[in-house]
C-alpha cells in the first residue's frame, strides 16, 4: 500500500507513519525499515520544512496527511515549501487553495485555484474551489458562471459539494427555487457518498439551507423527506408520496419540473409551525403547506394523509403558470375528503382513490354564503393567483368537474395549453362559455343543498393499507360513493 492509497481510503494516521519513515530514511539516507521506530517517532514530533524530505511529491502527500489531521498550518508551510521546488505543480496548488479556503484566506485560494486552472483547464475541483473563493469574496456573477463550468465539467461524477455551492450562489442571488433544488439534490448525493472524498477531502459539507439537523432523512425518486418521527414513519410517507405522484402523472396531469423535491414531516402540530415561522418565515396556523418558494411542503404526521396529497398536487400544478386562478387551490381541495388505498400495478406503486365527496356545507366557516348562493362566474373571474382565501367555494368547481366526469379532460387541456379558443379552461373543457354554465352549476349546488343529510352520514376520510380492507369499507358505503364519488386509478 503507498501513501498515497493510504490517503484515498482515508487512513490519514498509517499515511502519516508512512510518509514520516520515508522522510525519515531519506533525511538519514537509510532504507525504510519497520523497526526504525525511534527515527519515526522522532520525525512525527518535529514534521517541519526544515525536517522534510526535498521531493515536493513526498510533501505535497505528507502536507495532505496533516490537513486531514486538521493540521493546517503545518500543512501549508509543506505545500510552501513544496511551491517553491516547483511552482507548477497542480496538486500542490489545489491542496493550498482548499487550505487556504478553510482559513478564510479567500484572495489566496482564488489565486491558487486560478493558477491550477490555467495548468488544467478541465478540472471540476479547481473550477469549484475557484467559484468557492469568488463566492467568499462576493464576486456572486462570476462565482454563478465557475460553478457553472464545474457542474458541466464534472458532467455525470458531480460532488455534492459543488451543488451545495450552487445552491448558496442561488441563495444569495435571490434564486429561491434553484437554491432548493439544487441544495435538495446535493444531499441527496451525499446520502449516496457521490463528495470530493479524500483527496481533497470533504471539509467543505451541505449548507443548512431549510433542513436544519433533522433526525431523518428518506430519498425517493422525486422527493427528499425530514422528519423527527420515526424512521419507519417516515419511510411509509416516502412510499406514499412517491405513490401519489405516480398516480397524479397516470390519472390527473403530466407530473415535470425539477427533483427530489422537499417533505418536511414533523412528529406534531407545534414543532411543525415553529419550523414554518423559524425557517420559513410562514406565520399562518395550518395544517399543512407547499411553500412555492423553496419547493418544499410541511406537515405533521398524524393529520390525515388527505392533508398530505392535497399539498403535494400543488408541487405538481405550480409546474403549470397557464392554469385558471380558481385551480389552483380547487383541484388539490379534492383530495380534502377520500377514500382509498396504495395499488401497485407491475412495478408502478400508485393510489385507488373515490373522489369528488362532497363536505357537509357550514355557511359561517365557509365564507359566510349558503351552498345555492354560489355563481360559478364569480368564483371564475373572481379567483386571484396564489390565494386560498376561498377555496372551499373553489372545491365546488372542482366538484363539479368530477360530477360530470370532466377533471381529467380539463386537466389534460392545461396539460396541453389549449383553450379550444375560450377564456376559461372550463369553458373549453364543457365547451361552453361560463353564462351558459352557470346555470349548470346552480343546478348542482342545489342538488347538493337538498342531498345535506346524506352528506352528512357519509364516512370521514378513510386510508386503508389494503385493497381487502379498503373493500370491506367500500361495499359498506357504495351506495353514497355512487351517489357522490368517482373513482380515480389503476
Amino acid at each position: 500500500m503507498t501513501a498515497r492509497g493510504f490517503l484515498e481510503l482515508g487512513m490519514t494516521d498509517a499515511a502519516k507513519t508512512f510518509l514520516s519513515q520515508l522522510i525519515s530514511a531519506e533525511k538519514a539516507d537509510l532504507s525504510v525499515d519497520k523497526s526504525a521506530e525511534s527515527a519515526t517517532e522522532k520525525t512525527l514530533q518535529s514534521d517541519t520544512p526544515e525536517n522534510a524530505s526535498s521531493s515536493p511529491e513526498l510533501l505535497y502527500l505528507y502536507a495532505q496527511s496533516l490537513a486531514l489531521s486538521n493540521e493546517n498550518s503545518k500543512a501549508l508551510e509543506l505545500l510552501n515549501k513544496a511551491l517553491s521546488k516547483n511552482s507548477n505543480s497542480f496538486e500542490c496548488l489545489l491542496a493550498r487553495a482548499k487550505i487556504y479556503l478553510q482559513l478564510g484566506k479567500s484572495q489566496e485560494a482564488k489565486e491558487d485555484a486560478q493558477k491550477a486552472l490555467a495548468l488544467n483547464n478541465r478540472s471540476s475541483i479547481a473550477s469549484y474551489y475557484l467559484a468557492q473563493a469568488l463566492f467568499n469574496l462576493d464576486d456572486l456573477a462570476e462565482a454563478r458562471k465557475t460553478i457553472n463550468e464545474c457542474i458541466s465539467l464534472a458532467g455525470n461524477k458531480i460532488f455534492f459539494e459543488a451543488l451545495a455551492l450552487s445552491a448558496q450562489i442561488a441563495l444569495k442571488q435571490g434564486d429561491i427555487a434553484r437554491s432548493a433544488t439544487d441544495g435538495a439534490a446535493s444531499l441527496k448525493l451525499s446520502l449516496n457518498g457521490r463528495g470530493l472524498g479524500p483527496l481533497p477531502d470533504r471539509k467543505v459539507t451541505i449548507p443548512d439551507l431549510v433542513a436544519g439537523q433533522m433526525p431523518s432523512a428518506v430519498l425517493t425518486p422525486h422527493f427528499i423527506l425530514y422528519g423527527d418521527i420515526e424512521e419507519s414513519r417516515l419511510n411509509y410517507y416516502a412510499e406514499i408520496s412517491e405513490a401519489f405522484i405516480n398516480f397524479a402523472d397516470r390519472n390527473l396531469i403530466k407530473v415535470k419540473g425539477n427533483f427530489p423535491r422537499s417533505v418536511f414531516i414533523f412528529h406534531d402540530k407545534p414543532t411543525s409551525r415553529n419550523f414554518l415561522q423559524q425557517k420559513m418565515g410562514f406565520y399562518s396556523k395550518v395544517q399543512g403547506v407547499y411553500l412555492a418558494g423553496t419547493n418544499a411542503v410541511v406537515t405533521f404526521d398524524g393529520v390525515g394523509i388527505e392533508i398530505l396529497f392535497h399539498e403535494l398536487m400543488h408541487t405538481v400544478l405550480g409546474e403549470y403558470k397557464q392554469l385558471d386562478f380558481w385551480a389552483e387551490e380547487g383541484v388539490p381541495t379534492i383530495f380534502d375528503q377520500l377514500w382509498g388505498y396504495p395499488k401497485t400495478t407491475g412495478q408502478v406503486s400508485s393510489l385507488l382513490l373515490i373522489l369528488g365527496l362532497p363536505e357537509v356545507w357550514i355557511p359561517k366557516h365557509m365564507g359566510g354564503k349558503e351552498r345555492v348562493a354560489l355563481l360559478l362566474k364569480d368564483i371564475v373571474t373572481k379567483a386571484k393567483h396564489a390565494n386560498a382565501e376561498h377555496e372551499y367555494e373553489q372545491r365546488q368547481v372542482a366538484l363539479f368537474l368530477i360530477k360530470h366526469g370532466k377533471l381529467k379532460q380539463f386537466l389534460k387541456l392545461v396539460e396541453s395549453n389549449n383553450k379550444k379558443g375560450y377564456e376559461y379552461f372550463i369553458e373549453a373543457v364543457f365547451e361552453k362559455k361560463l353564462d351558459d354554465l352557470s346555470i349548470l352549476f346552480s343546478q348542482y349546488m342545489k342538488e347538493l343543498a337538498t342531498n345535506t343529510e346524506r352528506l352528512r352520514a357519509l364516512p370521514q376520510s378513510q386510508f386503508f393499507a389494503n385493497k381487502s380492507e379498503f373493500e370491506k369499507f367500500y361495499n359498506s358505503s357504495s351506495h353514497a360513493a355512487s351517489l357522490f364519488g368517482s373513482p380515480f386509478g389503476p
